[in-house]
């Protein structure tokens, strides 16, 4: 399945959202659970994952990530609704996150490979 375009095959979903979403999902997805919503930090990332497995598939919640500026600062999660487009799959309209957005925050990550498959893709190229 392309994301936005561009030929990938995932290994499973992610559900960016904001904290309290994330710990209501997990509610509501109870029987599914694999690994809770909790706060967890890295070197690089705050968050508020979990894990679920919806039939075959893994499915990532991710609450309110923030990724650590290069001064180290935490600048707060970002407004994810602000970030996402709509792509029809199969007859059905899903929100996809903007592809400067992911490539902006896989750069503060050093994901020098998948930046550069997306600014391939943007300037034309797959």
């Amino acid at each position: 399945m392309p994301y936005n375009g561009i030929p990938i095959e995932p290994n499973d979903l992610d559900i960016c959202t904001d904290q309290a979403s994330a710990y209501r999902m997990e509610a509501s997805l109870n029987a599914h659970i694999l690994q809770a919503v909790e706060l967890r930090t890295s070197e690089l990332i705050r968050s508020h994952p979990g894990m679920l497995q919806m039939g075959d598939v893994p499915v990532e919640l991710i609450g309110d990530m923030e990724i650590r500026t290069a001064h180290g600062a935490w600048p707060g999660a970002p407004e994810i609704g602000q970030h996402c487009g709509m792509v029809k799959f199969e007859g059905v309209l899903i929100p996809v996150m903007d592809l400067r957005f992911l490539r902006d925050g896989y750069k503060r990550l050093g994901l020098i490979e998948r930046v550069n498959q997306i600014e391939q893709f943007l300037i034309g190229g797959v």
